[in-house]
């Protein structure tokens, strides 16, 4: 889990190989949320102000074997939530996963699901 504050030079957080992820007292400003698993690093931009997500934007993936067929999306899916959905498909397999960006108590919690 990687957590970046885009604005003010804020050092980023990397966990690679975590799922979870906590940053205490948010502030105002743009963030970038990325996780890297063993087979894929995925993530977006968001924007935090007065404790809420105003907006989502920006998702990204990439490092997935050829076969995978991938659709995705993005969604600010209430005032303290945004979630990037991918769901995958291979030789008859599915499964879905997502990046999410939660604001809880203050704090940004980012996590792989």
């Amino acid at each position: 889990m990687e957590v970046k504050k885009v604005e003010d030079g804020e050092p980023e957080i990397n966990l690679r190989w975590g799922v979870w992820h906590t940053r205490n007292n948010v502030t105002n400003g743009t963030y970038k949320i990325n996780v890297v698993t063993g087979i894929c690093n995925a993530g977006s931009t968001i924007k935090v102000s007065n404790k809420k997500i105003t907006s989502a934007y920006n998702q990204w993936m990439n490092g997935f074997a050829p076969g995978i067929s991938i659709s995705d999306s993005l969604a600010k899916v209430s005032s303290t939530q945004a979630t990037y959905y991918m769901d995958f498909s291979m030789v008859g397999v599915f499964w879905s996963s997502g990046v999410c960006a939660k604001i809880q108590s203050g704090n940004l919690v980012t996590y792989w699901q």
